[in-house]
This record gives C-alpha cells, sequence and structure tokens, in this order.
C-alpha cells in the first residue's frame, strides 16, 4: 500500500483531526448543553399552574423581546403546559413582509434608505399573538409561528412547524402541522373544555389526581 493510500500514515491523520476536532467540540458542547436545559426546568407559569419550559425555549423568549418592545407581540401561556428543550416561538418580527413586491426589510434599514424610524414594523407581517391553552404539551425543537393559537390539550409533536391554529385535544406533527389525531372523543373532550379542571383550587386538584391521571371524566 502507497503513503497515499494509507490514511495511518503522514499528513492525513493530522488533517483528520483538524476536521473532526470542531464537530467533536460542538458535540460536547451540545451535550453539556443539553444537561443544563434540563436542569433548569421547572418554571411556574400563572397563578397556579406548573409549566415545564426549557432554558432554550426562555432564552428565544428573550430575543424576540427586543422586537416585541416595537411590535407588541405576546406569547401568551395557560396553565399545566410542558413545553421541551428546543421549542421555539417565533414572533411577527422574525417574519418578512409577504404583501410587499420584495420581501427585503427596508423599514429596518431606515436611516439607509431614508425611512421613518416609526415605521419599522412595516418590515413584516403582522399576525398577531401567540396562544398556548391550557395542559398543552409542546415537544421536542418544535416551532411555533406568530399568529397560532393552539386549544387546551393539545399536543405537539418532536419538531412540528405549527403554522395554523390547533383545536384543543388535537395532536399535531410534521412540517407543516397537520392533525394527526383527537386524543378523546368528542364528548368527552367537551367535558373537559366545560369542566376546566386547570383553574379548580389547589386542594380540589389534589382530590382529584387519580382520577385525572386515569383518564377517567367522571
Amino acid at each position: 500500500m502507497t503513503e497515499e493510500q494509507n490514511l495511518l500514515t503522514g499528513s492525513v491523520p493530522k488533517k483528520l483531526i483538524a476536521f473532526a476536532f470542531p464537530l467533536l467540540l460542538a458535540n460536547v458542547l451540545q451535550s453539556f448543553y443539553n444537561v443544563v436545559d434540563m436542569l433548569v426546568v421547572g418554571q411556574i407559569v400563572g397563578d397556579t399552574g406548573l409549566a415545564a419550559i426549557s432554558n432554550a425555549s426562555k432564552l428565544c423568549y428573550i430575543i424576540n423581546s427586543i422586537c416585541i418592545g416595537i411590535n407588541h407581540d405576546r406569547l401568551i401561556i395557560g396553565k399545566f403546559c410542558s413545553i421541551a428543550c428546543g421549542a421555539r416561538f417565533l414572533f411577527n418580527s422574525a417574519n418578512h413582509s409577504m404583501t410587499s413586491l420584495s420581501t427585503y426589510p427596508f423599514p429596518i434599514f431606515f436611516e439607509e434608505w431614508g425611512l421613518s424610524i416609526g415605521n419599522v414594523t412595516n418590515a413584516w407581517d403582522n399576525k398577531g399573538d401567540i396562544v398556548i391553552g391550557n395542559d398543552v404539551w409542546i415537544g421536542y425543537e418544535a416551532i411555533i409561528l406568530a399568529g397560532v393559537t393552539i386549544g387546551d390539550g393539545a399536543i405537539i409533536g418532536t419538531r412540528a412547524v405549527v403554522t395554523k391554529d390547533v383545536p384543543p385535544y388535537t395532536i399535531v406533527g410534521g412540517v407543516p402541522a397537520k392533525p394527526i389525531r383527537k386524543r378523546f372523543s368528542d364528548e368527552i373532550i367537551s367535558s373537559l373544555l366545560e369542566t376546566r379542571w386547570w383553574d379548580w383550587p389547589e386542594e380540589k386538584i389534589s382530590d382529584n389526581l387519580a382520577a385525572i391521571q386515569s383518564g377517567r371524566i367522571e
């Protein structure tokens, strides 16, 4: 075997190491991040509701908050929600205008184009707030777009991209997210929406935990 063919001699191993090291380092950092991310789960949302919100989701929310102050977007999260690591909420300012002849955000660069700073929000289409209902489970790295409302009890699959409203107690998944099935019958869903157990006092919820966890509606 010639030296050019032998990957264990010459400069080839050094090249392989130089190529692989950044990838290895990135994986190590990502693993460390995931561990830290899991450790910070468990934030209180609302007066009585417990929601599990990952650090990645909070970071995304903080970054988008810079533009929320301009556009007045809101992320509304109900009670007893579970939001997995890497979930993203894309506010209006993350979009570009599709009604314009060009999607380029000219209003953001108002100084260069002699535009008014008061018209910065014209750089994107305003689709409204993101509303997450109660008892919603948002899976790993799911993306929720601006203007979307997710109904009570819904489940968003891993890495789903939610572009439209999700009905209560519906499981969705895919890109873009589409309904997979309802969690319960229409009769049970109606009863749950009428009961609104998440609004009960903590003592009543505690007394009925066995029924809630077993799926009994009576």
